[in-house]
């Protein structure tokens, strides 16, 4: 699982590089949101961890770009004591949760282990959405195969096949049945109707 670390504090990086890699991640590190952006956008991460507070483009603009490209991915904000509103903003923007300087190695692990089970309930979701979108795609496509085939046996079959519906319309008048009555199906109804009413009289 590959991770990007988004902090201009060389020594939070390394720390986090050092962490991450011991439990089995893949690393990449930037040291500002431009930079970080950049090796988004190349190596396609899973999960960000991002500074609120960096130089220039702070982490809620990280933040937002990252979702635009990507809406999946996780991202884990990192902030300072006192800086709840930020941290609650990223929230609302799409943060999948936010940890507090100094990094301790338990509240990293649970923001971790956090993300990784939105990642994949995501996954799942997604995946099934997208199989019960191609089972309806196909079944429909099946259930259209079908009738064409049903219309077509109909339509040229020898035998005079009519049928009509519950209001007296007439719905099918086939080439056989042209043959026998000797007229066209468009003009079926009248021909009909002028048949039972002479029968009537």
């Amino acid at each position: 699982m590959k991770i990007l670390v988004i902090d201009d504090e060389a020594s939070t990086r390394d720390l986090l590089k050092m962490s991450l890699e011991s439990d089995g991640y893949t690393v990449f590190m930037a040291e500002d949101g431009p930079k970080g952006l950049e090796i988004f956008a190349r190596e396609l991460p899973s999960l960000v961890l991002t500074d609120i507070k960096l130089p220039g483009m702070d982490g809620i603009e990280v933040l937002r770009r990252v979702k635009e490209q990507n809406p999946d991915t996780e991202v884990i904000v990192i902030t300072g004591h006192g800086e709840m509103n930020l941290a609650i903003q990223a929230l609302q923007s799409g943060a999948t949760d936010f940890i507090v300087k100094p990094i301790s190695e338990r509240a990293l692990g649970a923001a971790l282990l956090r993300s990784r089970e939105k990642f994949w309930k995501d996954k799942k979701l997604r995946e099934y959405i997208e199989n019960l979108e191609k089972l309806i795609k196909d079944t429909t496509e099946e259930l259209e195969q079908r009738h064409e085939l049903e219309h077509n046996l109909i339509q040229t079959s020898m035998d005079g096949i009519i049928a009509n519906d519950r209001q007296g319309n007439i719905i099918i008048f086939n080439e056989g049945a042209e043959s026998i009555y000797g007229y066209t199906a468009a003009g079926s109804h009248s021909a009909l109707c002028h048949s039972a009413l002479r029968g009537g009289a």
